[in-house]
Parts: C-alpha cells; sequence; structure tokens
C-alpha cells in the first residue's frame, strides 16, 4: 500500500470512529435526557425519547442501548403498556441476545420480564431463509402503531408465493399496520418447505422481511 492510500485509509478510518462516536453520545444523551423527564414524572415525552434512542442508526447496542431498552421496557410496565414493553424486550434479545438484565438500577417487575422475553426468544428457531430488518420511519405513525412488509429476495424467480401474517394471508410486499407485539410469519411455495419466523412489531418502526424461499434463477 502506497504512503498516500495509507494516508486514505486511516483519514477514513478516524471519520468512521468520529462517527461512531457522535451516534453514541447522541444515544447517550437522549437517554439521560429521558431520564430526567422521567425524574419529572413526564413518562409520555420520555417513552418517545427512548424509542428514538434504539434506532439501529444510531450505532450497534452499546451500554446505551442496553440501558435505553430497559428503562424503555420498564417505564411502559409501570404506565400499564405491557403489551409494548414486552414486544420491545423480545426485539432487544433478538439484536442481541446476550443483552445483560440489570437487577440494580431496574425493578424486580422489569427483570421478570426480561427473563421472560430471553426465554420466549429462545424457542422460537432460526430461520436462515429470511433476514428482518427494522427502519425508523417517518412512513409509520410515532405512536401506538408499527408496519410490516414481506417480500422474495432480489433476483428470485417469481412462482407463486402465499403469505401470512398470524394465520391472515397478505400479499407480496402489503404493508400492514399492526399493534405493538410478536407474530408469527409464514411463506409457502410449491416444492419448498414452508419459512415459519417469529418476530415483532414495534410502534413507530417498520419490520422487513425478506424471503429467500424461492428457488433462485439460473
Amino acid at each position: 500500500m502506497s504512503i498516500r492510500h495509507l494516508l486514505s485509509a486511516l483519514a477514513l478510518a478516524t471519520l468512521l470512529a468520529a462517527m461512531r462516536a457522535q451516534a453514541q453520545g447522541t444515544r447517550s444523551a437522549m437517554v439521560d435526557t429521558a431520564q430526567a423527564l422521567i425524574n419529572d414524572f413526564e413518562e409520555p415525552r420520555s417513552i418517545v425519547v427512548l424509542r428514538r434512542a434504539l434506532d439501529p442508526t444510531l450505532g450497534a447496542p452499546d451500554a446505551s442501548w442496553t440501558r435505553a431498552v430497559q428503562l424503555l421496557a420498564q417505564t411502559l410496565l409501570q404506565t400499564n403498556q405491557r403489551d409494548e414493553a414486552v414486544a420491545w424486550l423480545r426485539w432487544a434479545h433478538r439484536m442481541s441476545p446476550s443483552l445483560p438484565v440489570d437487577s440494580i438500577n431496574f425493578t424486580p417487575t422489569l427483570v421478570t420480564a426480561l427473563l421472560e422475553a430471553r426465554a420466549f426468544v429462545a424457542t422460537n428457531r432460526a430461520e436462515p431463509r429470511v433476514s428482518v430488518q427494522y427502519t425508523w420511519s417517518t412512513a409509520t405513525p410515532p405512536g401506538g402503531f408499527g408496519d410490516v412488509q414481506v417480500v422474495r429476495g432480489a433476483g428470485e424467480r417469481a412462482i407463486p408465493l402465499q403469505l401470512s401474517v398470524n394465520g391472515e394471508l397478505v400479499d407480496e410486499g402489503q404493508t400492514r399496520r399492526l399493534a405493538p407485539g410478536s407474530y408469527r410469519i409464514v411463506a409457502r411455495a410449491a416444492g419448498q418447505p414452508d419459512v415459519d419466523l417469529t418476530t415483532e412489531v414495534l410502534p413507530g418502526v417498520t419490520t422487513l422481511i425478506t424471503v429467500g424461499l424461492v428457488i433462485a434463477t439460473e
């Protein structure tokens, strides 16, 4: 590698590190803001901030992300929004299977919910033919509902594909707006084993499920 290329690579690495640090700092600041709102008995506003703090574009799961997940779930539980709290905790265990349980800074109710979410996710078998992406999008409302879409992988042969969400048939690429929770997605095509997975729908988030079920074009 030439000196010029080396310097360019070092500059790029420095820029990426700075961007990661900025994202993590932003997330940490958001969590601190949410905690201050909770201390001022403004839980609804704190929930909005904590949802934003979990956006994957702010960086990979880190200590601030872990704190945000648990603080959000605890606040939801304390404000009688259990279904949403459970959805976030299950999602968090999918994103970070080693998610720690903080029994010192959070309530026993939250710890129990965390352990239940971990056990639930552990019972879901892996589905290697599927990729799931969660996108924080202005296309979905910031309140109580999220969107889910199921599509086939790019470059795959267009043979009939039957899709369902919790047993209800849906069209490929159709956007379904659903309450927060865990949903069973099934995809069927002739001559192929069914795709069967469970994933979460989160408020203000689009869950995009790409199915690699169909035989690829030769």
